[in-house]
């Protein structure tokens, strides 16, 4: 019984920490493609 707790909790870490880096990987990927947006405009723009 406690060993399969054990085995749960650690799988619930795993998924915790997969989403929390899917999460940072989609801000940091959503914050350089606003970068690269505002660059491609003023390039655009001078």
């Amino acid at each position: 019984m406690e060993r399969g707790k054990q085995a749960w909790s650690k799988s619930g870490n795993t998924r915790t920490m997969f989403l929390t880096i899917i999460g940072g990987y989609m801000l940091i990927s959503n914050a350089v493609g606003t970068t690269a947006n505002n660059t491609t405009t003023s390039i655009c723009d001078s």
